[in-house]
């Protein structure tokens, strides 16, 4: 199957999870405008709806859209778009949020009426190691860089494409002085596939014993993936390989992709092909033309090894 990739102009209506459509649980309408309200705005006798119930735990729990999106791999602009009712999560999704909100996916869907109590989200671990460059404000400068460009993205880079751009090349410099451990750190913030990326950062420390330049290319790789985090809103590395292929056949077919294995016969692992289709998906994302990485049903979440 070739999957088309989304644009702008498109009035195509966002695919409806089976046991949700019956209903439109998601979305509060009032004629055909959407109401957006903050949770306090919300009057005491409004029947709450799913959406107003995710934002409330959210908020319940201090946290960001970027944050729950770290925590939960979901993009946020997804977060944005479940709390807002323009588009409503697959039941799995439901129960991914819940958790981590410490709520249930009953009470989310309007099935139970109280909601468990929650408390202040304590803030995110930090390395404690003092002479760490990470604790020294780089760290934090490369964090709010990646945050801004994941507003950027959820505003589908419109009219700001040039400054995306910029902002990624900051970051990917900054990058180069982060450790093989920070960067693993990092990459864990920020929802790398897991088992890859620490047999990748186990191996570059080994690396730099005896060839720093090799081991500089590894790094490279990490740095790579945690850039496309915020432009794609995902680790490539987190999509089933099968779907991922699909992928890349229909890029090949537009760009004259030259295949990696054997006589160019095949595509080999992720980290064979990704760095190859890598540069047209961050084109198209920057476009505001990129493809709907939210549809887990086209774009399966890849299985811990």
């Amino acid at each position: 199957m070739i999957r088309s990739h989304p644009s702008k102009s498109s009035n195509k209506a966002p695919q409806v999870h089976p046991a949700l459509s019956h209903a439109s649980i998601f979305r509060r309408a009032q004629g055909n405008k959407m109401m957006v309200m903050k949770t306090k705005d919300i009057p005491a006798d409004t029947e709450e709806t799913p959406a107003m119930r995710l934002r409330e735990a959210r908020e319940g729990l201090g946290l960001s859209r970027a944050e729950l999106a770290r925590m939960t791999g979901i993009p946020a602009k997804s977060i944005e778009k479940f709390e807002y009712g323009s588009q409503e999560p697959s039941l799995s999704r439901v129960q991914v949020l819940a958790e981590a909100l410490e709520v249930t996916s009953q009470w989310i869907m309007g099935e139970e009426q109280t909601a468990p109590k929650t408390t202040k989200a304590q803030p995110l671990p930090s390395n404690q190691n003092d002479q760490a460059p990470m604790q020294k404000g780089l760290a934090p400068t490369v964090r709010e860089m990646l945050e801004q460009l994941d507003d950027m993205r959820t505003d589908e880079f419109d009219g700001v494409q040039r400054q995306a751009m910029a902002l990624a090349d900051r970051i990917r410099a900054a990058l180069k002085v982060f450790e093989p451990d920070e960067l693993l750190a990092l990459a864990d913030e920020r929802g790398l596939y897991k088992d890859e990326c620490e047999n990748e950062i186990t191996f570059m420390i080994d690396v730099f014993k005896k060839d720093p330049h090799k081991a500089q290319a590894y790094c490279g790789s990490v740095e790579e993936r945690i850039i496309d985090t915020a432009i794609l809103g995902l680790d490539l590395y987190n999509i089933d390989r099968d779907a991922l292929v699909e992928l890349a056949d229909q890029l090949q077919d537009e760009h004259d992709i030259e295949k990696p294995g054997v006589f160019g016969l095949g595509w080999g692992k992720h980290k064979g092909f990704v760095p190859l289709i890598r540069p047209y998906v961050q084109a198209q994302a920057l476009s505001g033309n990129g493809f709907n990485f939210d549809e887990l049903g086209d774009y399966p979440i890849r299985q811990q090894e």
